[in-house]
């Protein structure tokens, strides 16, 4: 994880960006842990270090039965059986076998008999809350490490997504664009080869991760002091058809996100007068309705430790000054999808 130049996650995130490349399982084995932010990129699996001679040969053995599987099984996990219907055609079936679980148990009986290697699971369930169903499957040894996205159209509050944060691998919330989502989700943790889907499932693919459909009216607020900088990250975006709102300060963010509630994500600054970028995104993630956007901090140093002090602050990622604008544009590509 901790590579000199361009560190593991960043490299993770170039590998799962890249359509021809993101089907290849990714394997981390590192003394840190980045555990979450892997997952959360789509990592086959996460081992940290110090390991034993028998825990990387059985690491290896099931990278090796992954990739010799000809079909690969879905369960698909919910109640309404229209919905249940649609998630298994959407996925398609010449890969993949889907079964389909109406409630909680059930699913978890199937997953007694089969082995499966991708878990969709709605938090809506009759006999219990998706989020015990995934706790139950966590604290078993032989499916834990099953890949479980979310797909729900249930609001989430700040206790079910802490735990949501430590169960689930990805979660895609219930909205007109929700499907492709879903379907591009779900093939990256089920490491489908593009070039094998029929050509229409091909599109939604392509449409996802091309920039310029990804990106285009995303409304991002750009808080920097310095001008010259704003200038020039708000003209770069701007080609990309991205919508930008700036602030100069800590202070005016806070007011300008009361005026402009369809913001999606922001890019932060750290060193700012007033209210820095630390102060500033601790009081925007008291704001529910911006608990959970994508904050990424703008850094004049890439000192080491930099990473940790943002997330311990509330950001999702950070990029250091002077910005590389192609590598922004991929940063706010991935995080357009959470």
């Amino acid at each position: 994880m901790m590579l000199p130049g361009l560190d593991g996650i960043e490299v993770l995130k170039k590998l799962k960006n890249d359509t021809t490349l993101r089907h290849i399982p990714v394997q981390i084995i590192s003394g840190h842990d980045k555990r979450r932010e892997g997952y959360d990129l789509g990592a086959f699996d996460y081992l940290k270090k110090p390991l034993s001679k028998e825990e990387l040969a059985s690491s290896f053995a099931r990278i090796e039965d992954f990739v010799n599987k000809k079909l690969k099984k879905l369960l698909v996990v919910e109640d309404n059986k229209q919905q249940n219907k649609a998630i298994i055609e959407l996925i398609g079936n010449g890969d993949v076998k889907s079964y389909p679980a109406f409630s909680g148990q059930e699913a978890h009986d199937i997953l007694q008999k089969e082995e499966f290697d991708c878990i969709i699971i709605d938090l809506g369930l009759p006999d219990m809350s998706g989020i015990e169903l995934m706790e139950r499957i966590k604290n078993s040894e032989h499916l834990k490490r099953i890949p479980m996205i979310v797909y729900t159209g249930k609001d989430i509050n700040r206790e079910e997504s802490t735990k949501l944060n430590k169960l689930a691998h990805t979660v895609v919330l219930k909205t007109v664009d929700s499907p492709e989502r879903l379907f591009d989700e779900t093939n990256l943790f089920l490491h489908r080869v593009e070039s094998k889907l029929p050509a229409e499932k091909q599109e939604i693919i392509r449409k996802l991760h091309r920039s310029d459909e990804v990106l285009i009216n995303k409304k991002i607020l750009v808080v920097d002091d310095d001008m010259r900088n704003i200038f020039s990250i708000t003209n770069a975006l701007e080609e990309e058809g991205i919508q930008c709102v700036i602030a100069e300060n800590g202070k005016e963010a806070i007011k300008v996100l009361k005026d402009h509630q369809d913001i999606e994500i922001i890019l932060m600054d750290i060193m700012m007068p007033e209210m820095d970028g630390f102060e500033a995104t601790r009081e925007i993630r008291k704001i529910p309705k911006f608990c959970d956007i994508p904050i990424i901090a703008l850094t004049a140093k890439a000192m080491k430790g930099d990473r940790e002090k943002c997330l311990i602050a509330g950001m999702s990622d950070y990029v250091s000054k002077p910005v590389n604008i192609q590598k922004l544009i991929s940063l706010l590509k991935v995080w357009s999808y959470q």
